[in-house]
């Protein structure tokens, strides 16, 4: 049947719509409509968003929904958008085709994408958007990305755009992605944030360059962030060696960062990490 609802999907995905809709066995029935609807999607999708627009609501429609929103996101975000519109405010699924679809336009259109999100009403909508379009700038653009990042609230969106500004920059560039971040983010809290996942990137790409950096970062807030998003990523490769390392380091820095060695190392193997503490 699965084989049946590709192919008849690629001809007439109505009528394959309607024959998968007769099938007895509901699992059987939904699997053959995900396969007609991603095949739909993909050659028709402002077709297959019509369809699903039209299902009465409930769950069989979030279903669906959460089972072709990515591929129709990747196919047409536009149409996506435009169906995610229609869904109910609050929705789970449109949140997440909200996000999708804007990422997708965004690598196609940055200009297009951001423009949409900034005209969308004030609420978690608008967030959701920017939040997206601004994760996907930040890989290419950390500047202008950060230049915007004011227009998300507080707390977790901005800390998301952050750590994806870190994340590109310390992949391309850390030594510059250090200077950016001292110039550009004022706010102490933004600092730590970008200084920790800046460490952690870095670390899993060139340990040795991200120990010898943080040796040299002054005494404070900025040194403590870097050094425990060191510890971090240390630790998801070897608790054994972060824990050497954390040995080595003076009292107060072995304090703060034996927190989180521990919560890695008892994830993985508490027998052991309770006989080091």
């Amino acid at each position: 049947r699965e084989i049946i609802a590709s192919s008849w999907a690629g001809i007439d995905p109505q009528a394959a719509m309607a024959w998968a809709r007769t099938i007895p066995n509901s699992d059987e029935k939904n699997l053959a409509i995900q396969n007609i609807l991603s095949q739909w999607s993909r050659t028709d999708p402002a077709g297959a968003a019509e369809w699903i627009r039209q299902m009465p609501e409930g769950s069989a429609k979030q279903y669906m929904l959460m089972q072709i929103e990515r591929q129709l996101a990747a196919s047409d975000p536009k149409v996506a958008l435009e169906l995610a519109q229609s869904l109910k405010r609050g929705d789970f699924a449109k949140e997440n085709m909200i996000r999708d679809a804007v990422a997708k336009w965004a690598q196609q259109d940055q200009a297009g994408a951001l423009a949409y999100a900034q005209n969308l009403p004030s609420g978690s909508e608008r967030v959701t958007a920017l939040t997206s379009v601004l994760n996907i700038m930040a890989a290419h653009d950390p500047k202008t990305a950060f230049s915007l990042i004011d227009q998300l609230p507080q707390g977790t969106a901005q800390i998301e755009v952050i750590n994806s500004i870190a994340s590109g920059l310390a992949q391309t560039d850390p030594q510059a992605a250090v200077t950016f971040a001292v110039q550009n983010l004022t706010a102490q809290g933004q600092l730590n944030i970008f200084m920790n996942k800046m460490a952690n990137d870095w670390a899993g790409k060139d340990l040795n360059a991200a120990q010898n950096f943080w040796q040299n970062v002054p005494a404070g807030p900025t040194r403590d962030s870097f050094l425990d998003g060191l510890v971090s990523a240390m630790s998801e490769n070897s608790t054994q060696d972060a824990a050497t390392f954390i040995s080595g380091l003076p009292g107060r820095e072995q304090s703060q960062t034996i927190g989180t060695l521990i919560n890695r190392w008892s994830a993985d193997d508490p027998e052991s990490a309770a006989k080091w503490v």
